[in-house]
């Protein structure tokens, strides 16, 4: 299984073409799809192998997983044999000798025979283009360790860069942000009450700016090493089941600020030791601000419920 029980297509998409980019280097050539579509592959390398990435929409289930994975097969081999002769014009002088079948995870033999079966049919067409010993292999993540090693180091690089406080003062003028803003002030006032407007101002642009820079440094993680994203997801679910714990033991709401801080970038620690504290601290104080901007943290005195 992968590093993620689901992907959206386009992230898993995005994943594979890295991992194969890694594995082949300027063997590898992407397959754009955009006008034309994919002609049944992703990218191909020498020698004649050619690569399809599949990850159903979820939420499914096993059995939808397998009915999905089937249908995508059978669909994407008909228009391979549909254009086999261009696509071997492209791994020429070889033919197209392997199909590669690039899923997040696959539990059953089943599939497995589907494909056997189908790699069976494709043989006995005699395509011009195509090898006498045409084969089709189901492949994930963890056929990959080299290659998730290197795009882990490359995750670990990551820097902290913060957006400029003129990005984040536009971010809170964005009439499609005046739910967030207004949440983000109402629990200010709470924790922070008298202070004067400039200072307030200033305020919740550090909590749009960390919000920000803490989403953009996510969204990298998941590009690069999806794995590590996927740890911070889970301590942040471990912790938005804290937060009404820590509601109850604070004895003043910047104590609970504090505490919430604290045990999350603890929790974000143990989970991705390898990361600089830089990293972990703006990554923290990024989720502590989603959760500022709306309802997982609330104060007493703030007008809400804690745990909304």
């Amino acid at each position: 299984m992968s590093d993620e029980a689901f992907w959206s297509p386009d992230d898993w998409q995005d994943y594979c073409i890295h991992l194969l980019t890694i594995r082949h280097g300027e063997k590898f050539q992407r397959v754009p799809d955009r006008r034309l579509g994919d002609r049944g592959i992703e990218g191909y390398a020498y020698p004649g192998v050619v690569y399809q990435c599949y990850a159903p929409q979820p939420p499914y289930t096993s059995e939808d997983l397998l009915k999905r994975q089937k249908e995508k097969v059978t669909t994407d081999l008909r228009k391979l044999v549909r254009n086999i002769e261009e696509i071997s014009s492209w791994t020429a002088p070889e033919p197209v000798n392997r199909w590669v079948f690039m899923v997040p995870e696959f539990n059953t033999w089943q599939l497995l025979d589907h494909t056997t079966k189908k790699a069976t049919e494709v043989r006995s067409k005699n395509l011009v283009g195509c090898a006498q010993n045409f084969q089709i292999t189901v492949v994930t993540d963890a056929d990959f360790t080299t290659e998730k090693g290197l795009l882990y180091r490359k995750a670990m690089s990551l820097g902290v860069e913060r957006v400029s406080a003129d990005e984040s003062f536009d971010w809170l003028d964005d009439v499609q942000n005046v739910d967030l803003v207004r949440n983000l002030r109402r629990k200010l006032s709470a924790v922070q009450s008298g202070l004067v407007e400039e200072m307030r101002s200033r305020r919740e642009a550090e909590f749009v700016q960390n919000y920000l820079s803490s989403t953009r440094m996510q969204e990298q993680l998941r590009r690069f090493y999806p794995g590590a994203a996927d740890a911070v997801a889970l301590c942040k679910g471990a912790m938005e089941a804290r937060i009404p714990v820590l509601a109850l033991t604070a004895n003043r709401d910047t104590a609970y600020l504090a505490s919430v801080f604290s045990e999350l970038t603890q929790l974000l620690h143990e989970h991705l030791h390898s990361f600089t504290p830089e990293v972990l601290a703006a990554i923290g104080a990024g989720i502590l601000a989603e959760w500022m901007l709306e309802c997982q943290l609330e104060f007493s005195g703030s007008g809400g419920t804690s745990g909304d």
